[in-house]
Protein backbone atom coordinates (compact mmCIF):
# COMPACT_ATOMS: atom_id res chain seq x y z
CA UNK A 1 0.00 0.00 0.00
CA UNK A 2 2.73 2.64 0.64
CA UNK A 3 3.74 4.41 -2.34
CA UNK A 4 6.95 2.11 -3.86
CA UNK A 5 8.04 1.18 -0.39
CA UNK A 6 5.79 -1.41 1.20
CA UNK A 7 5.66 -4.50 -0.93
CA UNK A 8 3.59 -7.93 0.17
CA UNK A 9 5.69 -10.09 1.75
CA UNK A 10 5.52 -13.68 2.40
CA UNK A 11 2.50 -14.22 4.37
CA UNK A 12 4.29 -16.67 6.50
CA UNK A 13 7.65 -14.86 7.49
CA UNK A 14 6.79 -11.46 7.60
CA UNK A 15 3.16 -11.41 9.20
CA UNK A 16 1.77 -8.76 10.90
CA UNK A 17 0.80 -9.20 14.61
CA UNK A 18 -1.31 -6.88 16.91
CA UNK A 19 1.04 -7.21 19.90
CA UNK A 20 4.32 -4.68 19.14
CA UNK A 21 6.83 -4.65 21.25
CA UNK A 22 7.57 -1.69 23.55
CA UNK A 23 10.37 1.03 22.96
CA UNK A 24 14.03 0.02 23.76
CA UNK A 25 12.62 -3.96 23.61
CA UNK A 26 16.57 -5.84 23.13
CA UNK A 27 16.85 -6.28 19.22
CA UNK A 28 18.89 -10.07 19.42
CA UNK A 29 15.92 -11.51 22.18
CA UNK A 30 13.27 -9.66 19.60
CA UNK A 31 15.03 -11.20 16.35
CA UNK A 32 15.27 -14.72 17.61
CA UNK A 33 11.27 -14.70 17.35
CA UNK A 34 11.40 -13.62 13.47
CA UNK A 35 10.86 -17.54 12.57
CA UNK A 36 8.36 -18.42 15.12
CA UNK A 37 4.56 -18.22 13.60
CA UNK A 38 1.79 -16.77 15.72
CA UNK A 39 -0.29 -18.55 17.69
CA UNK A 40 -4.50 -19.10 16.80
CA UNK A 41 -6.52 -19.10 19.81
CA UNK A 42 -10.07 -20.21 19.40
CA UNK A 43 -13.00 -20.69 21.66
CA UNK A 44 -14.44 -24.25 21.63
CA UNK A 45 -17.64 -24.77 20.32
CA UNK A 46 -20.32 -26.38 22.03
CA UNK A 47 -23.08 -28.58 20.50
CA UNK A 48 -26.85 -26.34 21.03
CA UNK A 49 -30.60 -27.48 20.59
CA UNK A 50 -32.27 -26.09 17.64
CA UNK A 51 -34.46 -24.41 20.48
CA UNK A 52 -31.16 -22.82 22.25
CA UNK A 53 -29.76 -22.00 18.76
CA UNK A 54 -32.79 -20.18 17.92
CA UNK A 55 -32.79 -18.10 20.60
CA UNK A 56 -29.41 -17.12 20.08
CA UNK A 57 -30.87 -16.29 16.50
CA UNK A 58 -33.41 -13.96 17.53
CA UNK A 59 -31.43 -12.50 20.52
CA UNK A 60 -28.23 -10.96 18.34
CA UNK A 61 -30.51 -11.12 14.83
CA UNK A 62 -33.52 -9.21 16.03
CA UNK A 63 -30.78 -7.29 18.75
CA UNK A 64 -29.63 -5.11 16.17
CA UNK A 65 -27.21 -7.13 14.10
CA UNK A 66 -26.27 -4.75 11.40
CA UNK A 67 -24.55 -5.54 8.11
CA UNK A 68 -20.66 -5.45 8.54
CA UNK A 69 -17.98 -4.36 5.79
CA UNK A 70 -14.92 -5.51 5.19
CA UNK A 71 -11.91 -2.97 3.97
CA UNK A 72 -9.26 -3.41 1.38
CA UNK A 73 -6.76 -2.80 3.84
CA UNK A 74 -5.43 -5.99 5.81
CA UNK A 75 -1.74 -5.88 5.64
CA UNK A 76 -0.26 -9.44 6.16
CA UNK A 77 3.16 -8.32 6.26
CA UNK A 78 5.43 -5.41 4.74
CA UNK A 79 9.24 -4.71 4.34
CA UNK A 80 10.71 -1.63 3.14
CA UNK A 81 11.88 -1.87 -0.79
CA UNK A 82 14.95 0.55 -0.54
CA UNK A 83 18.62 -0.35 -2.55
CA UNK A 84 21.30 0.13 -0.46
CA UNK A 85 23.24 3.31 -1.83
CA UNK A 86 19.70 4.77 -4.07
CA UNK A 87 19.35 8.08 -2.31
CA UNK A 88 20.77 11.50 -2.83
CA UNK A 89 21.69 13.71 -0.20
CA UNK A 90 21.88 17.53 -0.29
CA UNK A 91 25.05 18.04 1.71
CA UNK A 92 27.27 14.78 -0.31
CA UNK A 93 28.32 12.49 2.49
CA UNK A 94 29.48 8.61 2.45
CA UNK A 95 28.59 8.65 6.01
CA UNK A 96 25.48 10.06 6.02
CA UNK A 97 24.39 7.85 2.99
CA UNK A 98 25.42 4.76 4.76
CA UNK A 99 23.33 5.76 8.30
CA UNK A 100 20.45 6.42 6.05
CA UNK A 101 20.60 2.75 4.86
CA UNK A 102 21.73 1.06 8.02
CA UNK A 103 18.13 2.73 9.63
CA UNK A 104 16.01 1.00 6.48
CA UNK A 105 18.24 -2.35 6.97
CA UNK A 106 16.97 -2.35 10.78
CA UNK A 107 13.74 -1.29 10.09
CA UNK A 108 13.21 -4.51 8.06
CA UNK A 109 14.30 -6.38 10.97
CA UNK A 110 12.06 -4.98 13.14
CA UNK A 111 9.45 -5.25 10.79
CA UNK A 112 10.10 -9.39 10.61
CA UNK A 113 9.72 -9.29 14.13
CA UNK A 114 6.55 -6.95 14.26
CA UNK A 115 8.12 -4.58 16.43
CA UNK A 116 6.63 -1.28 15.39
CA UNK A 117 7.52 1.27 17.52
CA UNK A 118 10.83 0.30 16.79
CA UNK A 119 10.35 0.56 13.06
CA UNK A 120 9.19 3.87 14.03
CA UNK A 121 11.86 5.16 15.50
CA UNK A 122 14.28 3.69 12.65
CA UNK A 123 12.24 5.63 10.29
CA UNK A 124 12.17 8.88 11.58
CA UNK A 125 16.15 8.88 12.28
CA UNK A 126 16.57 8.01 8.77
CA UNK A 127 13.82 11.37 8.00
CA UNK A 128 16.01 13.18 9.98
CA UNK A 129 18.78 13.00 7.46
CA UNK A 130 16.60 12.58 4.23
CA UNK A 131 13.47 14.99 5.39
CA UNK A 132 11.68 14.78 2.08
CA UNK A 133 12.13 11.04 1.41
CA UNK A 134 8.44 10.15 0.40
CA UNK A 135 9.10 6.33 0.91
CA UNK A 136 9.95 7.15 4.33
CA UNK A 137 6.93 9.50 4.90
CA UNK A 138 4.78 7.34 3.48
CA UNK A 139 6.38 4.17 5.60
CA UNK A 140 5.83 5.81 8.51
CA UNK A 141 2.07 6.59 7.52
CA UNK A 142 1.21 3.45 7.21
CA UNK A 143 3.00 2.21 10.61
CA UNK A 144 1.26 4.35 12.29
CA UNK A 145 -2.11 3.32 10.64
CA UNK A 146 -1.23 -0.38 11.73
CA UNK A 147 -0.36 0.72 15.53
CA UNK A 148 -4.05 2.22 15.16
CA UNK A 149 -2.57 5.83 15.86
CA UNK A 150 -4.68 7.44 13.24
CA UNK A 151 -3.85 10.76 13.52
CA UNK A 152 -0.57 10.35 13.28
CA UNK A 153 -1.15 8.15 10.34
CA UNK A 154 -2.99 11.35 8.63
CA UNK A 155 -0.19 13.74 9.26
CA UNK A 156 2.50 11.58 7.49
CA UNK A 157 0.10 10.55 4.97
CA UNK A 158 -0.67 14.33 4.05
CA UNK A 159 3.36 14.85 4.07
CA UNK A 160 3.54 12.23 2.08
CA UNK A 161 0.81 13.72 -0.63
CA UNK A 162 2.31 17.00 -0.63
CA UNK A 163 5.23 15.19 -1.90
CA UNK A 164 3.73 12.79 -4.30
CA UNK A 165 0.24 13.76 -4.72
CA UNK A 166 -0.13 11.62 -7.81
CA UNK A 167 0.70 8.45 -6.13
CA UNK A 168 -2.65 6.44 -5.73
CA UNK A 169 -1.53 4.30 -3.07
CA UNK A 170 -0.38 7.15 -0.70
CA UNK A 171 -4.09 8.94 -1.54
CA UNK A 172 -5.80 5.78 -0.82
CA UNK A 173 -4.19 5.10 2.69
CA UNK A 174 -4.64 8.64 3.57
CA UNK A 175 -8.31 8.33 2.77
CA UNK A 176 -8.18 5.05 4.99
CA UNK A 177 -6.50 7.17 8.08
CA UNK A 178 -9.02 9.82 7.35
CA UNK A 179 -11.90 7.75 7.95
CA UNK A 180 -10.94 6.01 10.97
CA UNK A 181 -10.86 9.44 12.56
CA UNK A 182 -14.41 10.50 11.72
CA UNK A 183 -13.52 12.33 8.85
CA UNK A 184 -15.92 10.86 6.31
CA UNK A 185 -15.86 13.51 3.25
CA UNK A 186 -12.18 13.90 3.49
CA UNK A 187 -11.41 10.56 2.86
CA UNK A 188 -13.91 10.23 -0.04
CA UNK A 189 -12.10 12.84 -1.64
CA UNK A 190 -9.03 10.78 -1.28
CA UNK A 191 -10.61 7.51 -2.36
CA UNK A 192 -11.78 9.43 -5.54
CA UNK A 193 -8.71 11.22 -6.17
CA UNK A 194 -6.69 7.65 -6.12
CA UNK A 195 -9.25 6.66 -8.83
CA UNK A 196 -8.57 9.21 -10.85
CA UNK A 197 -4.90 8.35 -10.76
CA UNK A 198 -5.85 4.42 -11.36
CA UNK A 199 -9.39 4.09 -12.51
CA UNK A 200 -8.67 0.13 -12.13
CA UNK A 201 -7.49 0.24 -8.74
CA UNK A 202 -9.41 -1.47 -6.68
CA UNK A 203 -8.75 -0.84 -3.22
CA UNK A 204 -10.14 2.70 -3.21
CA UNK A 205 -13.08 1.96 -4.96
CA UNK A 206 -14.09 -0.74 -2.38
CA UNK A 207 -13.60 1.37 0.63
CA UNK A 208 -15.62 4.26 -1.32
CA UNK A 209 -18.59 1.95 -1.74
CA UNK A 210 -18.51 1.03 1.44
CA UNK A 211 -18.33 4.98 2.92
CA UNK A 212 -21.31 5.84 0.05
CA UNK A 213 -23.35 2.97 1.35
CA UNK A 214 -22.95 4.40 4.91
CA UNK A 215 -24.12 7.75 3.93
CA UNK A 216 -27.39 6.32 2.25
CA UNK A 217 -25.99 6.86 -1.03
CA UNK A 218 -26.83 3.35 -2.41
CA UNK A 219 -27.19 3.54 -6.19
CA UNK A 220 -23.63 5.59 -6.45
CA UNK A 221 -22.14 2.85 -4.14
CA UNK A 222 -23.78 0.41 -5.84
CA UNK A 223 -21.98 1.56 -8.94
CA UNK A 224 -18.50 1.79 -7.49
CA UNK A 225 -19.24 -2.11 -6.35
CA UNK A 226 -19.85 -3.04 -10.00
CA UNK A 227 -17.03 -1.45 -11.39
CA UNK A 228 -14.83 -3.14 -8.65
CA UNK A 229 -16.43 -6.53 -8.89
CA UNK A 230 -15.49 -5.88 -13.03
CA UNK A 231 -12.20 -5.62 -12.42
CA UNK A 232 -11.63 -8.70 -9.58
CA UNK A 233 -14.70 -10.78 -9.73
CA UNK A 234 -12.82 -13.10 -7.30
CA UNK A 235 -12.27 -10.32 -4.24
CA UNK A 236 -14.10 -11.63 -1.37
CA UNK A 237 -14.08 -8.26 0.39
CA UNK A 238 -15.56 -5.98 -2.62
CA UNK A 239 -18.39 -9.51 -3.64
CA UNK A 240 -19.45 -9.56 0.10
CA UNK A 241 -19.69 -5.53 0.25
CA UNK A 242 -21.70 -5.65 -2.84
CA UNK A 243 -24.34 -8.22 -1.74
CA UNK A 244 -24.64 -6.09 1.10
CA UNK A 245 -25.60 -2.89 -1.12
CA UNK A 246 -27.78 -5.36 -2.99
CA UNK A 247 -29.63 -6.59 0.05
CA UNK A 248 -30.30 -2.85 1.18
CA UNK A 249 -31.58 -2.02 -2.57
CA UNK A 250 -33.96 -4.95 -2.44
CA UNK A 251 -32.13 -6.98 -5.18
CA UNK A 252 -32.78 -10.05 -3.16
CA UNK A 253 -31.87 -12.51 -5.92
CA UNK A 254 -28.97 -10.92 -6.55
CA UNK A 255 -28.07 -10.21 -3.36
CA UNK A 256 -28.34 -13.79 -2.33
CA UNK A 257 -26.00 -14.91 -5.49
CA UNK A 258 -23.18 -12.81 -4.44
CA UNK A 259 -23.71 -13.84 -0.46
CA UNK A 260 -22.79 -17.41 -1.99
CA UNK A 261 -20.02 -16.75 -4.29
CA UNK A 262 -18.36 -14.86 -1.03
CA UNK A 263 -18.77 -17.95 0.96
CA UNK A 264 -17.28 -20.06 -2.43
CA UNK A 265 -14.23 -17.60 -2.53
CA UNK A 266 -13.70 -17.92 1.43
CA UNK A 267 -15.09 -20.69 3.03
CA UNK A 268 -13.58 -19.42 6.85
CA UNK A 269 -14.45 -15.84 6.73
CA UNK A 270 -16.79 -15.66 9.59
CA UNK A 271 -18.23 -11.91 8.48
CA UNK A 272 -19.28 -13.55 5.48
CA UNK A 273 -22.22 -16.01 7.29
CA UNK A 274 -23.13 -13.14 9.86
CA UNK A 275 -24.36 -11.01 6.82
CA UNK A 276 -25.73 -13.78 4.99
CA UNK A 277 -28.09 -14.60 8.13
CA UNK A 278 -28.99 -11.09 8.68
CA UNK A 279 -30.34 -11.11 5.09
CA UNK A 280 -31.95 -14.48 5.79
CA UNK A 281 -33.79 -13.39 8.98
CA UNK A 282 -34.92 -9.75 7.34
CA UNK A 283 -36.28 -12.07 4.34
CA UNK A 284 -37.77 -14.48 7.28
CA UNK A 285 -36.06 -17.56 6.59
CA UNK A 286 -35.57 -18.16 10.35
CA UNK A 287 -34.60 -21.90 10.08
CA UNK A 288 -31.73 -20.71 7.02
CA UNK A 289 -30.53 -17.78 9.33
CA UNK A 290 -29.99 -20.29 12.74
CA UNK A 291 -27.95 -22.67 10.41
CA UNK A 292 -25.97 -19.87 8.80
CA UNK A 293 -24.89 -17.62 11.51
CA UNK A 294 -24.20 -20.89 13.57
CA UNK A 295 -21.66 -21.04 10.82
CA UNK A 296 -19.83 -17.72 12.12
CA UNK A 297 -18.78 -19.31 15.61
Amino acid sequence: MICGLVKKADAEKKKIKRNPRKNGADTKKSLKKAGQESDIFRIPGMKRSYFASALIVIAVIAGGLIFSYIDSNSPKGMVLDFTPGNITIDTPSFDRAEEFNSQITLCNQYIAVNDHNNSIDCLKKALGIKNDDVRVVAALGELYFITGNYSESQRYYSRAVELEPDNKKTRYGYGLALERMKRTYEALDQYKAAIEIDSDYVPPRNDLGVLLQKLGMLNESREQFEIAFTLNPNNTGVVLNYANVLAELGLKEDAEANYKKAISLDTENKEIYRNYAQFLYNNRRYSEAKDMLEKSY
